[in-house]
């Protein structure tokens, strides 16, 4: 048999479906590192402004998410583009990936 030959390029379905899901779980964690680069970014904003250790940040970014029913990630990410706090509850505003969240 050659190398190279029909037989090296057969790929299982299960590994078209291991790749899938790297693929997938390499996506999620680009955006995880997005979404905690976009976080850091408004807890500085918010540290500096309200006079705020890192967790009272966090804390001020999370009881606004939950507040406004919005992610906390969209919620840092319009932070951290406009320099709006707070947020306004009304305000949809961008989410991380560029979309406009869901109604």
């Amino acid at each position: 048999m050659q190398e190279g030959g029909m037989e090296d390029r057969i790929v299982s379905d299960g590994d078209r479906d291991r790749v899938r899901e790297l693929t997938n779980k390499v996506e999620g964690l680009q955006e995880a590192l997005l979404s905690r680069d976009v976080i850091g970014q408004a807890k500085g904003i918010l540290m500096e402004r309200l006079h705020l250790t890192p967790d009272q940040a966090f804390e001020e970014l999370r009881q606004a998410s939950q507040r406004s029913n919005r992610k906390l990630r969209d919620l840092a990410f319009e932070l951290a583009q406009t320099g709006v706090w707070p947020v306004r509850p009304d305000s949809p505003g961008p989410s991380l990936d560029g979309q406009s969240p869901a109604a």
